[in-house]
């Protein structure tokens, strides 16, 4: 199936007759830092949403300084930016429903699955779109990092190395992980890691083995612990400002699809690259690449579990009605994707993958319901 043309996408309802807005060079807000693998997704974005509209729509990315990931609600609501990375679990009140797969985080094994389950579990679950429309935005899908792992300035071995340990930590559910074995969770931008590190304010930082090179942090880190625990996957990686999306005709909103599609395959496949490049270097530059002992990880083994089985009383405790039955349906998800990556080795295959198994089931005409 063509990404140009996708026959089975709907038209029809009173929103094909909107008024399109007129075209411009929309700001978009990758936000992490021109080093950042999100940088270069939003460049194929940009470029093909440019090749999808034969140039009526082009764009500018600000990678830093413009909207910062904290601020990206705002920017976003007051038209700042048009399009921006959204990280749902920096504004839980916000993203109440819509942050249950990031709650689910210590599942993620692959980077794939998990951005494909996500972003089919949100764009189906009517509570989560009305999150984003009640600020001002459209969600355009998801991305998920690789594997998260100890990222430490001295390197941790043993669970014991994690005692009194100021580890900064991107989500609740990895902040349970980092309390559960006596660490102290640090809320901290991604952009800030680094000046964290080298100023002592926190010792590790548990994330992507990527983040090595986006923040440039082979100076600083004496060991990284392969320790293969969750994936972050509470973005919005393209939210874009509903009221932008409502006035375009829907061969426009297709083309905004498509080039989100692309970007989101083409920053998955980047993340994955970036990773094994990234475990290169560091052993290059004499960091400590740990294997965790069996102990370690049968201690995280039962974490897991544990924290899976207190999970729907946390969540209705925040006003989640429903909880064990959308744990359920996002643990069929990623199942059900585990199954549809098998085989799929390029970021357009994986892209067309996910052209065709969600967005062509979803009426861009009137979609989302307000």
């Amino acid at each position: 199936m063509s990404l140009r043309f996708i026959g089975t996408l709907v038209v029809s309802g009173a929103a094909a007759l909107a008024t399109p807005v007129l075209a411009d060079s929309i700001r978009t807000a990758s936000a992490f830092g021109p080093n950042h693998a999100g940088a270069e997704g939003y460049r194929i974005f940009l470029e093909t949403l440019s090749n999808e509209t034969d140039g009526e729509w082009t764009g500018r990315d600000y990678p830093s300084g413009l909207v910062s990931p904290g601020e990206m609600v705002n920017g976003l609501r007051d038209g700042l930016v048009d399009v921006g990375s959204m990280l749902m679990p920096y504004f839980p009140a916000e993203f109440r429903e819509s942050n249950l797969p990031s709650e689910l985080a210590l599942l993620g094994t692959d980077a794939r699955v998990v951005s494909g389950a996500a972003a089919e579990y949100l764009l189906t679950c009517a509570e989560c779109m009305a999150e984003f429309t009640q600020i001002n935005q459209m969600y355009l899908g998801a991305t998920a990092t690789t594997p998260y792992q100890i990222i430490a300035v001295e390197p941790v071995r043993t669970p014991a190395d994690l005692e009194g340990l100021r580890i900064r930590t991107g989500g609740a559910a990895f902040s349970r992980w980092a309390e559960h074995f006596g660490a102290i969770p640090v809320q901290l931008p991604a952009p800030e890691v680094f000046e964290g590190l080298s100023q002592g304010v926190i010792g590790a930082h548990y994330n992507a083995m990527s983040d090595l090179t986006a923040y440039n942090l082979y100076d600083l880190v004496g060991g990284v612990t392969e320790i293969n625990l969750g994936t972050f996957n509470g973005v919005s990686t393209f939210s874009m400002r509903l009221d932008l999306w409502q006035g375009l005709p829907v061969e426009t909103r297709e083309a905004f699809i498509r080039a989100a599609v692309v970007g989101e395959a083409a920053l998955t496949f980047r993340y994955i690259r970036e990773t094994e490049m990234a475990r290169e270097r560091a052993i290059e530059a004499g960091i400590e690449v740990i294997e965790p002992d069996a102990a370690f990880r049968e201690a995280n083994a039962e974490f897991v579990a544990a924290d899976l089985a207190a999970l729907p009383e946390r969540l209705e405790s925040l006003g989640i009605t429903d909880a064990p039955e959308k744990i359920e349906r996002f643990q069929q998800l990623v199942a059900r994707w585990q199954g549809l990556v098998a085989g799929v080795e390029t970021q357009e295959e994986y892209a067309e993958l996910l052209m065709s198994e969600i967005w062509s089931n979803i009426d861009l005409a009137s979609f989302p319901a307000q």
